[in-house]
């Protein structure tokens, strides 16, 4: 095998974290044959930690492949709309694109008119540069959504919130909302 052409070899099309490759150290100075495993390949060019879901971005950082999905238990929203139909959900650590929303209420046949939003700010009677993630008014009681959204990417460092409409109907107890997403 040492008198093989690297272009020579069988090529591996699914690597995994543990497959090794072989490296010179120092080839500089005194160079000294060695082997890396692909998961600590970039240990050290980059800031964060490698692992089978993520891969090193141009910036330096690694970046998580995974989805990541949100679920929120939203109790008798009728009063949480008198209190503030603004329901802060999250801030974003780093951009994100919304794959999927999934609203669904405890009463079939009762409705909610919502929208699902972010925004810079959240002072109340606030909401600074608010965009409209996708209206989530619901029918049958359910609404899920998973493409054409009005705008499902939001930047780093924005409040993602749950904004009712109108009061709902004080006969649904609860509301259960899913929000998938994927860092950009």
């Amino acid at each position: 095998m040492a008198n093989i052409k690297v272009t020579g070899r069988t090529e591996t099309t699914t690597p995994v974290i543990t497959d090794v490759i072989p490296i010179v150290v120092a080839p500089g100075s005194t160079p000294v044959d060695r082997k890396v495993a692909l998961g600590n390949l970039y240990k050290g060019l980059g800031t964060g930690t490698p692992s089978a879901s993520t891969f090193l971005a141009g910036d330096g950082t690694w970046k998580n492949t995974e989805k990541k999905r949100g679920r929120w238990f939203l109790p008798n929203p009728a009063t949480m709309y008198a209190t503030d139909p603004h329901i802060i959900l999250l801030k974003t650590d780093a951009a994100i694109t919304i794959t999927r929303i999934m609203l669904r209420n405890s009463l079939t046949g009762t409705e909610i008119a919502c929208d699902l939003k972010w925004a810079s700010d959240m002072l109340i009677g606030s909401y600074a540069d608010a965009a409209v993630i996708d209206v989530c008014d619901t029918t049958s009681g359910v609404f899920e959504v998973t493409s054409g959204m009005d705008d499902p990417t939001i930047p780093t460092g924005k409040y993602v919130y749950l904004q009712l409409d109108a009061t709902p109907s004080a006969l649904i107890k609860y509301c259960l909302l899913e929000v998938d997403f994927d860092y950009d």
